[in-house]
């Protein structure tokens, strides 16, 4: 791995940040009236934060987001000193309504035409299908699937749009490269390793991959991932000595616990069950048919003992010295699915990524089977701000922020439920209420009080929204008054 990918935290001790942390408390944010924030992506350099303001507390008319860590670093004092960096006190704070009311019926309407998925829409599972859809219902549908009534869908029911998975791909990065680091094992092995090679002295070549192997790497995977389901080294057919079709696979029925199962699925006779059959396995199999340019070549330096008592170390220099294999972008991404006939029934995105060796002749490379990796799609946070046209993702937009006074900014750790994000007052508006630890509004909360709308009873969404900067401090509102009084007076005389 590399370590300068590692991310430093540079913010201070607490909850988040428990220690023990070399670079803890070195962030430049004013404590006055700023706290510390860490980013992710930064690296191991400084400026992985952003300093927010602290309740009570509004960025200035001119700044639109928090200031960046990395451009506080890049300072001068006189810059740094110079109050750049700082937060603006707001004059006056109202407190939240304790007992809300019920919404004027006029002002509800208005809402339900912003929204109006929420007044026609399909309700079950075809919600997924509708051009504009209501999250709601949608979220619900799919977890109202169990495996007592997953047996009364279709098949094409329980298969889920691409768009309904967006973010897989980064959420579940790292359980996909446990099946490249796999699929990269096999691959090196079967091309570099050459069971017939006759060594001098007493040296052995190496034996074909065993099933036992193929079974316990399968089993690993599983074990060493929670997030992980399942995992199957599916082989085509003919490529394993002395078998047909062999697959491997292991799975678990509970997310936590050590109870893991093994099996071979090439014991399975019927043709829609057989997972050369598969549309993943197809697939994979069709698009490394020919062309393996686009594969990595990966340069192996291996140094042997040179007797079995050690010695010295000789270099490995048996051609081919290299082996070429798929990386984490060669892989291939299902749709979000219910496995209703697995011995796990839930909603599952599969990957599944290549390995390679030679042909009979080793002359050229060719496909011999898959590694496969299955994650839980309710693991998988969902994001529901804005984005571009061509991002495909089923959710966005479907916030509820005040879009005239705030933006929308996703929160990690909310899984596949509404309300993974938070309203953040937009430049020029602040955060009106008193008695928070924080200076936006949640987008739980924002959904729940727009539930409470929906269903016409008493709800305080409307009042859940930044107002103008533009509450001064006690004396200058004096002071203007007094100006005001003045020129009335002068006017009058006149």
């Amino acid at each position: 791995m590399d370590f300068e990918r590692i991310d430093i935290n540079q913010c201070p001790i607490s909850a988040g940040n428990s220690g023990p942390n070399r670079f803890a408390d070195t962030a430049k944010c004013k404590e006055e009236t700023t706290l510390c924030e860490p980013l992710d992506g930064w690296g191991f350099r400084r400026g992985g934060y952003q300093c927010r303001c602290l309740p009570g507390y509004r960025l200035g008319n001119t700044v639109r987001r928090p200031f960046l860590g990395e451009i506080i670093e890049r300072a001068t004092l006189e810059q740094y000193y110079s109050g750049v960096f700082d937060c603006k006190r707001i004059g006056w704070l109202q407190s939240k309504i304790v007992f809300p009311s019920q919404m004027d019926p006029y002002l509800r309407e208005q809402y339900l035409e912003k929204n109006s998925e929420y007044k026609n829409f399909t309700p079950g599972l075809g919600s997924v299908k509708d051009s504009h859809i209501n999250i709601h219902e949608v979220i619900n549908s799919i977890r109202g699937i169990n495996q007592n009534n997953c047996h009364n869908y279709r098949k094409e029911d329980l298969q889920l749009l691409g768009d309904y998975g967006f973010g897989a791909h980064q959420q579940f990065a790292n359980e996909a490269k446990m099946a490249v680091r796999l699929a990269n094992f096999i691959s090196a092995f079967l091309q570099i390793s050459d069971p017939k090679e006759v060594y001098s002295g007493t040296r052995l070549a190496d034996k074909h991959l065993s099933e036992d192997q193929m079974i316990g790497e399968a089993l690993a995977i599983v074990m060493a991932d929670f997030k992980i389901w399942s995992a199957g080294i599916f082989w085509d057919t003919n490529k394993f000595p002395n078998r047909t079709l062999f697959a491997p696979y292991a799975y678990k029925t509970v997310n936590y616990g050590r109870k893991v199962f093994v099996e071979d699925l090439a014991r399975l006779n019927k043709s829609d069950e057989v997972y050369t059959n598969k549309e993943w396995f197809t697939f994979t199999k069709q698009r490394w048919s020919t062309n393996f340019d686009s594969l990595e070549k990966f340069y192996v330096k291996l140094k042997l003992r040179y007797t079995e008592e050690g010695g010295h170390l000789n270099k490995f220099e048996y051609y081919p010295t290299f082996y070429k294999a798929a990386n984490l972008d060669h892989g291939y991404w299902s749709a979000p699915y219910y496995d209703c006939n697995g011995p796990a029934k839930d909603w599952f995105i599969r990957y599944a990524v290549p390995f390679f060796g030679w042909d009979s002749l080793k002359v050229k490379l060719e496909f011999k089977g898959a590694i496969t990796v299955t994650m839980p799609l309710l693991n998988l946070d969902i994001n529901q701000c804005p984005q571009k046209f061509y991002e495909p993702n089923a959710f966005k937009g479907t916030h509820k922020c005040d879009q005239r006074s705030s933006y929308c900014v996703p929160i990690q750790g909310r899984g596949y439920d509404t309300g993974g994000y938070k309203c953040e007052c937009i430049q020029g508006y602040e955060f009106p209420f008193e008695e928070e630890d924080f200076t936006y509004f949640d987008g739980q909360m924002m959904e729940d009080e727009f539930m409470h709308m929906l269903h016409n009873n008493k709800t305080r969404y409307d009042t859940f929204k930044c107002r103008i900067a533009g509450a001064a401090l006690p004396l200058s509102n004096v002071f203007y008054v007094m100006i005001l009084v003045l020129c009335s007076l002068l006017m009058w005389a006149k």
